[in-house]
């Protein structure tokens, strides 16, 4: 099985697992925009690992297949950084709980 693997130019190691033996493909595509990395998967270009919220339209259209979904990564956590909880204005508050029921789990785009 030959393919080539187009990547977001900021991939961990973690995702370098669908390349061959973890050596770059010469012939591969990087890139720092995801949105660029599907449509250039689209065109034919390779195989991309993008999140749902970025390739999701385009496999709902058909335009692009799921594979090795077996393989598929863990999900990724949205995280909200404050200083404590003691003193936590309720703007913050307000806007963690919007947060949390905006994306949702499973987020709104999947």
């Amino acid at each position: 099985l030959r393919y080539s693997y187009i990547e977001l130019d900021a991939s961990q190691p973690l995702h370098r697992w669908l390349q061959n033996n973890g050596q770059n493909d010469s012939n591969g595509m990087t890139s720092n925009n995801g949105d660029v990395l599907v449509e250039a998967a689209i065109a034919g270009a390779g195989i991309a690992l993008q999140p749902t919220f970025i390739s999701g339209p385009a496999i709902k259209e058909g335009k692009l297949q799921v594979i090795l979904q077996e393989y598929e990564p863990e999900t990724m956590g949205l995280y909200a950084v404050y200083a404590h909880r003691q003193l936590l204005a309720s703007k913050v508050r307000s806007f963690v709980d919007f947060i949390d029921g905006y994306f949702g789990n499973p987020p709104y785009w999947d």
